[in-house]
């Protein structure tokens, strides 16, 4: 890597599964809280990184 590249390391992804769960499950009226503040705090924290990377550019 050249000397003025930064490495970063980004946030894990959310699954697609665990997405479509939430919208499934919240259909019908459940509400899985802890499922709930896990996807958004990766989805929070995966756009930080897309932010500090746009800043970048």
């Amino acid at each position: 890597m050249p000397a003025n590249e930064i490495a970063l390391k980004w946030a894990p992804r959310v699954k697609q599964a665990r997405i479509r769960r939430l919208y499934r499950f919240g259909g019908i009226g459940i509400y899985d809280e802890d499922a709930l503040h896990d996807v958004g705090t990766t989805l929070y924290a995966r756009s930080l990184d897309i932010a500090t990377v746009a800043d970048v550019f």
